[in-house]
Order: C-alpha cells, then sequence, then structure tokens
C-alpha cells in the first residue's frame, strides 16, 4: 500500500518541529558556554526564526532550510543559497549578549495521540511483519527442500539452501542505511538461520558433508553472527549466533567421547564463549553474560550426564577452570581496563560465575584430594580437599587488591572480592579438617581478620567490612565448639591436655584479642562488650565441664563425687567471677563483666547454700571438706567483691554492694551452721540421745552472735540490708530456741551448765549489745530504723527470753536434784519459779528506776502482777503451807520493797519526765 500525500504532509511536519528543537538546544549550549567563559566546542548555530514560511528571503546569516523547501529545492536548484549544516557552517554574527538572549518560539509538537497511533502502525507494520515474514520464509524453504526431493539432487536443494542465505545476507546489507536498523537485523538474522538450517541438512540429513565439515562450517556461521552484530549493533544476532553456537554439536551429535573427542568438544566451548563474551563486553550487552554463562551449564552439564569419566576428570577441571577465568575477565574488563565503575549486573555475574565454578570444581578434585593418605597424629585432616577453596580465596584476595589499587573509587568491586576471598577461607576449614579443629581454625581465623580489620586506617569501608566478616566467622566458631562439646564424647580425656580444653582455650584466647583490638584500636564498645561476655561464658561452661571429669579421673569422694565436683566448680565460678568484676570496673569497655560477675557470684552462693544442705556422709571431716572450703571460697570472692564494688563507685548504697554484702552473709551464716550441725552429728555431742537437741541449741546461740556482727557491719559500712538482716537473723534465733527448748531430749544434762543457758546466753547477750550499739548509731541510723523502736522490741524479746530460761532452769534444776523430797520437788520447783520471778521483776523495776527506762519499770510491774497472780491462783491451791509460806512472803517482800522504792524515787521521776 503506497503512501498518501497527507502521510507525506504529516511527516514532513514532524521532522520540522524536530529540527527547530535540536537548533534551540544548540543555540542554549552556546549560549552557556560564553556565560562560563569556554571555548566553543560546537559551531554557532543560525538563530530559529520565529515563524515557518515555505519560501525565507535570503539573510546574511544562512538558516536551515525546512525539509519542505528542501524537497522544493530539489526542484528548482539554487547554488547561491545552500543550507547550512553542523560540520562546515558560515560565519555567524556576533551572538546576543548573556543578558539578553533571544526568545525563541516553541514549536508545534505532534499531538501525544497521534504519536502513539505511528508507533503502534510501525510495531506491526514493520516489526511484526518482518519477523513473521522471516519465520514464513525459513518454512517455506523447509517446505521446498522437502518437496524439492523429487526434482532436485541433494547437492542442489543445499546449494539452493545456501544460495537464499547469502541473498537475504545481501540484502541485509543492501539495506543498511537506507532502511530502518530493525529491518536489516530481520534479514541478516534470516540468512543466517537458512546457512544453519542448510549445513544442517548437508549433514545430517543428506549426509553429503562429514561431521568434522559440518562443525566447522557452523561454526563459520557462528563467528559470521558474531561479526554481524558487532557490525550492525544488533543484540539479536548475536543471541541468534549464540543459540546456533551451542546448539551445533547437539543438532549434529557430534562424538564427545574418548579424551581426543572430548578436547575438541572443550576446546569448541571455550573458543565460543570467548568469542560472544568478548563481543558482549566490547558492546555492552550484559545480558549476553548470563546466556552464555546459562547456556554452557546446560550444555556441559548435558555432556557430563551421559558421557564423563573420570579418565578425562583433570581435563574437565582444565576445561572449566579456563572458563571461569573467561567468565571473571568478562566481568572485568572495564574497572580494570578503562578503571570504569563496575554496575550491580556485573557484580552479579561474578558471583554467579563463582557460585558454579566451586561446587563443579570440588566435585572433580573431591576425590583425588581426600586420598591423599595423612600422617597418623593427622587424622583429623581430609587429605588436601581444602587447598582448592584456599586457592580460589588468595585468587580472589588478589583481585581484591588489584581492585582497591587499580579502581580505588568502586568500593563494591573490592568489598564483592574481598567478601568472595573470606567466604571461601572460611570454608577452607571444615572441607580441610573435621572435629574440634574446625572451631580453633575458625577461631584463629577470626582473630586474624579482625587485625586485619584494626588496622586498615585508610579505608574505612574495608576495616568495617572484614570486621563484620571477622565477627560472623567467630560466631561460627562458638557455635561449632558448643555444638561439639554437647555432642561428641572424649574418646581419651587428660587434665588440661584434651581436645574440649584446647578448643574452648583457643576460642577465650582469639576472643581475648578480638576484645581488645576492637577496644584499642577502634574503640568499639559494643562489640567488645559482646565478645568479652560471650568469652566468659565459656569460662564457666568449660570449668563446669573440666572439674566434674577430673573428679571422675581421679576418683575424688566417691560417695558423693557429683555433688563434691559441682561444688568445687561453684568455688571456682566465683573466683573467675571476682576476676571478671575486676576487670569491668577498671576497663569501661568490660563493663558487660560486671553484669555477668554479679550474677554468677550470687547464684553461686544461692546454689552452694541449696546443695550445701544435702551433702553429709559419713566420711565427712569436719571443715575439711568441699562444702565448708568452697563455701569459703565463695564467701572471700564475695566479700572481695563487696570491697571492690564499694571502694570503685565511692557508694555504699549501690544495689551491686549491697547484695554482694548480703549473700556473703548469708552463705557465711548458714555454712559455719552446716558445719556446727555437722559437728555434732558425727562426734555425738553429748550423748547419741541429745546431740541433735545440742546441735540446735549451739546453732541458735551462733546465730545470735552472728546478728550481732552482721549489723555492726551493716553500721559500718552503710549498709542498711546487713543492720535488718542483721535484727531478722536475732529473732530468728531468739524463736529457734524456744522452740528447741520445748525438747524433752536433754537427757543427763547439768543444770546451768548446758548448752541451753549457754545458746539462751548468747542470744541474750546479743540482744542488749545490739540494743546499746542501737543507742549509740543513732547518728548513723536512718530514719524508718528509728521510728520503728528497735531497742524497746529488742528488750522486749531479750526479757522473753531471760524468763524464760530461769523458769526452766529452775524447773529442770528441781527435778534434776529432786529436792526436797521425790514426793515434793514440784511443790518447790513451782514456788521457786514464783520467787525467781518475783526477783526478776524486781531488779528489771530497779534497773528502770536508776537508768529512767519507762519500759523496763513498766516490764517489772507487769512481771510483777503476773508473779501475784501465779501466787493466789496457782501457788495458793497447789503448794504445801511451807512452800506456800516461802512464796507469799518472798512477793510480799519484793512489794514493799518496790513500794518503798517509788515513794523514796517518785518524785525525781515525775521531774524527769516532767522536764
Amino acid at each position: 500500500m503506497m503512501p498518501t500525500q497527507e502521510d507525506w504532509q504529516q511527516l514532513l511536519r514532524r521532522l520540522e518541529a524536530v529540527e527547530h528543537l535540536a537548533m534551540e538546544l544548540l543555540q542554549r549550549v552556546q549560549r552557556l558556554e560564553l556565560q562560563l567563559g569556554v571555548k566553543p566546542t560546537i559551531p554557532p548555530a543560525p538563530a530559529i526564526p520565529t515563524e515557518v514560511k515555505e519560501k525565507p528571503k535570503p539573510a546574511v546569516t544562512p538558516q536551515p532550510k525546512p525539509l519542505r523547501e528542501k524537497v522544493e529545492a530539489k526542484k528548482r536548484p539554487e547554488p547561491e543559497e545552500k543550507a547550512p549544516t553542523l560540520l562546515h557552517p558560515p560565519t555567524p554574527p556576533k551572538p546576543p549578549t548573556p543578558t539578553e538572549p533571544p526568545k525563541p518560539t516553541e514549536p508545534q509538537l505532534p499531538s501525544e495521540r497521534l504519536v502513539t497511533a505511528f508507533e503502534w502502525e510501525m510495531l506491526l507494520g514493520g516489526k511484526l511483519a518482518l519477523w513473521v515474514g522471516a519465520a514464513l520464509v525459513l518454512l517455506a524453504a523447509s517446505f521446498g527442500i522437502a518437496y524439492g526431493w523429487q526434482f532436485i539432487g541433494p547437492v542442489g536443494r543445499v546449494l539452493l539452501g545456501v544460495l537464499a542465505g547469502l541473498t537475504f545476507i545481501g540484502a541485509g546489507e543492501f539495506a543498511k542505511g537506507r532502511t530502518a536498523k530493525w529491518f536489516v537485523e530481520g534479514l541478516a538474522a534470516l540468512g543466517l538461520a537458512l546457512l544453519y538450517l542448510s549445513i544442517w541438512a548437508a549433514a545430517m540429513r543428506y549426509r553429503i558433508v562429514g561431521v568434522p565439515i559440518a562443525f566447522a562450517g557452523m561454526a563459520a556461521v557462528t563467528a559470521v553472527s558474531v561479526a554481524f552484530s558487532v557490525r550492525h549493533d544488533a543484540l539479536s544476532l548475536i543471541l541468534l549466533a549464540t543459540l546456533g553456537g551451542f546448539l551445533t554439536p547437539v543438532i549434529l551429535r557430534a562424538e564427545t567421547v574418548g579424551a581426543a573427542q572430548t578436547m575438541n568438544f572443550f576446546a569448541y566451548i571455550t573458543l565460543l564463549n570467548a568469542g560472544i563474551l568478548a563481543t558482549s563486553a566490547y558492546k555492552r550487552w550484559q545480558v549476553m553474560k548470563f546466556v552464555t554463562i546459562f547456556a554452557t551449564l546446560v550444555l556441559v552439564g548435558g555432556w557430563a550426564i551421559f558421557n564423563y569419566t573420570p579418565e578425562v576428570r583433570w581435563q574437565t577441571f582444565t576445561f572449566v577452570t579456563l572458563n571461569f577465568l573467561i567468565f571473571v575477565a568478562s566481568g572485568l574488563v572495564f574497572p580494570l581496563r578503562f578503571r570504569e565503575k563496575s554496575d550491580p549486573n556485573d557484580l552479579a555475574f561474578l558471583l554467579l560465575a563463582t557460585g558454579i565454578y566451586f561446587p563443579v570444581g570440588t566435585g572433580l578434585v573431591w576425590e583425588p584430594l581426600t586420598s591423599i593418605v595423612m600422617p597418623k597424629h593427622l587424622n583429623f585432616m581430609r587429605g588436601a580437599l581444602g587447598l582448592f577453596p584456599l586457592l580460589l580465596s588468595g585468587f580472589w584476595a588478589v583481585l581484591g587488591e588489584v581492585f582497591r589499587k587499580r579502581v580505588p573509587t568502586d568500593k563494591a568491586l573490592a568489598l564483592t572480592a574481598n567478601g568472595l576471598a573470606i567466604g571461601f577461607l572460611t570454608l577452607t576449614v571444615p572441607m580441610q579438617f573435621q572435629g574440634n579443629p574446625v572451631a580453633m581454625a575458625w577461631a584463629i581465623e577470626a582473630a586474624v581478620l579482625t587485625a586485619i580489620a584494626t588496622r586498615v586506617e585508610r579505608d574505612e569501608v574495608f576495616a568495617n567490612f572484614v570486621k563484620g566478616a571477622a565477627m560472623m566467622v567467630w560466631v561460627l566458631a562458638s557455635v561449632v565448639a558448643l555444638m561439639l562439646d554437647m555432642t561428641k564424647p572424649l574418646t581419651q580425656w587428660r587434665p588440661i591436655l584434651n581436645e574440649r580444653f584446647v578448643t574452648f582455650a583457643v576460642v577465650i584466647a582469639a576472643s581475648a584479642f578480638m576484645a581488645r583490638e576492637f577496644w584499642q584500636k577502634t574503640a568499639d564498645e559494643i562489640s567488645c562488650t559482646v565478645i568479652t561476655f560471650v568469652a566468659s561464658l565459656f569460662v564457666f561452661w568449660l570449668l563446669a565441664r573440666e572439674v566434674p571429669a577430673m573428679f571422675g579421673w581421679a576418683g575424688w569422694f566417691a560417695d558423693y563425687q557429683g555433688e563434691a565436683a559441682w561444688l568445687t566448680v561453684f568455688g571456682v565460678w566465683s573466683l573467675v567471677a571476682l576476676a571478671l568484676l575486676l576487670l569491668g570496673l577498671r576497663a569501661e569497655p568490660l563493663q558487660g563483666l560486671v553484669a555477668t560477675a554479679w550474677l554468677v557470684l550470687v547464684g553461686t552462693a544461692t546454689v552452694a547454700v541449696i546443695l550445701g544442705m544435702s551433702v553429709v556422709t559419713v566420711e565427712w571431716r569436719w571443715l575439711l571438706n568441699p562444702r565448708f572450703i568452697n563455701s569459703v571460697v565463695i564467701f572471700g570472692a564475695l566479700t572481695a567483691a563487696t570491697i571492690v564494688s564499694v571502694r570503685a563507685e565511692g557508694k555504699s548504697e549501690w544495689l551491686m554492694p549491697a547484695v554482694f554484702s548480703l549473700a556473703a552473709a548469708i552463705l557465711g551464716i548458714v555454712a559455719l551452721s552446716e558445719e556446727i550441725y555437722a559437728a555434732f552429728w558425727l562426734w555425738k555431742i553429748p550423748s547419741p540421745e541429745t546431740w541433735e537437741t545440742a546441735a540446735w541449741f549451739s546453732i541458735a546461740g551462733f546465730w545470735g552472735i552472728a546478728s550481732f556482727a552482721v549489723w555492726l557491719i551493716g553500721l559500718r559500712w552503710q549498709f542498711m540490708g546487713l543492720r535488718v538482716m542483721g535484727v531478722g537473723v536475732w529473732f530468728l534465733a531468739a524463736l529457734m530456741a524456744l522452740i528447741v527448748s520445748l525438747s524433752p531430749d536433754i537427757g543427763e544434762w547439768l543444770p546451768i551448765a548446758n548448752f541451753r543457758v549457754l545458746a539462751f546466753a548468747a542470744i541474750i547477750a546479743s540482744g542488749i549489745a545490739l540494743a546499746v550499739a542501737f543507742q549509740r548509731g543513732e547518728g548513723a541510723l536512718t530514719k524508718g530504723e528509728w521510728e520503728i523502736g528497735l531497742p524497746f522490741w529488742l528488750s522486749a524479746g531479750v526479757n522473753i527470753l531471760a524468763l524464760w530460761l530461769l523458769t526452766q532452769e529452775t524447773h529442770f534444776l528441781f527435778r534434776k536434784t529432786q529436792l526436797p523430797s521425790p514426793e515434793t520437788w514440784g511443790y518447790a520447783a513451782q514456788g521457786a519459779i514464783s520467787v525467781v520471778w518475783a526477783i526478776y521483776a524486781a531488779v528489771t523495776m530497779w534497773i528502770g528506776i536508776v537508768k529512767r527506762w519507762a519500759s523496763a519499770r513498766w516490764l517489772g510491774l507487769s512481771l510483777l502482777s503476773i508473779s501475784v497472780l501465779k501466787v493466789f491462783l496457782v501457788d495458793l491451791g497447789f503448794l504445801t503451807l511451807p512452800y506456800r509460806m516461802l512464796s507469799f512472803g518472798v512477793l510480799g517482800l519484793i512489794l514493799l520493797g518496790v513500794a518503798w522504792a517509788y515513794s523514796r524515787f517518785g518524785e525525781q521521776l515525775r521531774r524527769w519526765m516532767v522536764g
């Protein structure tokens, strides 16, 4: 269908608009160059006419003629008026000044609807028609070859196909510059496809030529396709060349079995890859690199499935390695040769090529490298399998350094190479070693990477990248060390010289080195804290595994080996925690160790208390046993931690020293109480029948003394927690003494000289001491402590204990001596108790009068009242006449004395209270 006159006019209008836009842009560039004082690099453009006329008049400055005038000029040539060109423009007039640039008129652009409609028209009538037509021609050629069997011989059929292919290629060359680019590409692609088809028919259909000749012919067609793609800048032709080149061995069914045939096949693929990748790199066709590597993978993979044998192992490895280098080189041409920055496609291609090469290469070298026999003491190594990833790591490490020096601005390329180098170095470890050496090697690698990261000052991005890699490798080493220790049993254990100890020692040492480097070189507090925290956990884990193993290996404490071993573990943990606390308080980046030490110290004290209560055996030695020794160790560590934390912080009310001191006090009291009980149990003091009662009385007395000591320490160090604990322990001691005193199992104890008197005396003395110390230390106490009236409660407790003790001992004295007779000692005891109560009340009142203690006076009066009630309600109806006379007489005399004291000192007491 021929174009109409309206189509030509529309096309002319579009060309005129484009021409005006180009001239306007040229003038703007010239004005900018004049303003900036830059020498013009583009010849000055003539002024744009204000309106488009069919026949512009000639002017001093020639202007480009519209396309319509050029068409008319062909009919009426005017040699004196030549259209200006950009290559040889005439001398223009002086351009306008920068301050007053001319205002060009905006050209009238065609509407968007017309442009879209025309594009669809070109797509349907041009490109689609071309490709459908080419396909039809190919089918027609195929049908023609089939139909021509009965008229034309095989040679003629093939020659016709070759002639048709060359004709279309020639037509495409003829059309170049005269038609659109896509039309030329379509003709050339059709001609090349006909050549491929003809060569295939000559070799496989008609058997005119052999496979080698056909192979060479298809290779030549592929080379021509590559050349045409460069000549026409046609991606479609290079795609056709790639498809034809890789399908050639398949469609010709080339022989690829045997060493010679395999080498020919590998050489062909290598040359094909080199040519296509070189062309793609030259023309910047990124997609072709991915197409080529995919086609190579499919073709060689299919060959390997059906034709690979171990006899061609090293030829295959050489081919794979050579093509890997070709692929890498194709992605690095412009960054290395022209120092251009790589794009994401280049990086993705390098990663893809390496990701394919490594598993393929590993599979090829696995058997020969693992079959290398290692010495017996190196049985943890898998031959020399790690050599392959180690060489790859070195290859990328060298490239990474080259990238950093050659293209210093391309950080992504250098980091990609460095990441691959570190990744393959990390893979070398599990491929070369097995078992615990894997964790040790990774720990050493992490330390080396840390040293590199902290010493690279010129490249912060690279340093941070290597630092992140070091942290990842360190995490791998830590996880593997723990997993191996939990899942792999030790075949032979020796103290220190065993796989577990050496492995964790290396990991801990590497962690310490990394923490030191991160803090001293880069001041990275977060990384330093995390690493030191995990390393400290490794120390505790190692001790928890090694100490019980030591007890089992040595056979210590066979009857209670587990308890003794774990008590020892807790004692050693406390010492390690103390060391960590010292490090954490002295070094700012190790603050994370403080929390770890805090938890471990308090935890060991708690567990030692709980576990120690269940461990007592016949073979137990008093004081010289794991429970007490480790309790002393933990107590010492807690005490030292308290002192250190107070001095470091300068304030004793901080939570950490307060908790340390409380834990130490509780542990010390419990540990000594356990040993007191164990001593009575082991030696049955004072007798096999009464040892337990004596033990509990002794513990109660010890608690009373300890309560006063704890309260004084709390007052001295200003630990309110210790003061509260001291008071609480005293009341617990008093309650325990009262409960134990109800036990009838006292056997042959002597009156007064017995464990009950000693325990009550210790508790009463400590209570009096607490009350006096409370009064004297009033200024150091808090307002809340003073408001609760602790001296009053202590005094009440002391008096209750004293009265209870006197009552029990009086009764026990008469029961023990049977005085005055076995039949009447009970009456005598009751009368004596009344007398004792009255005397105690009188003494209490006298002290209250002398010391002006109202509480003591009221206590005495209360006790006297109770004594009077007892005399009238109990003694009057229970005692015989002599004992009734004694109790009434003594109580009466005491009451008279009290009355005299109030009459004698009452006025003074009143004035003192009023004053």
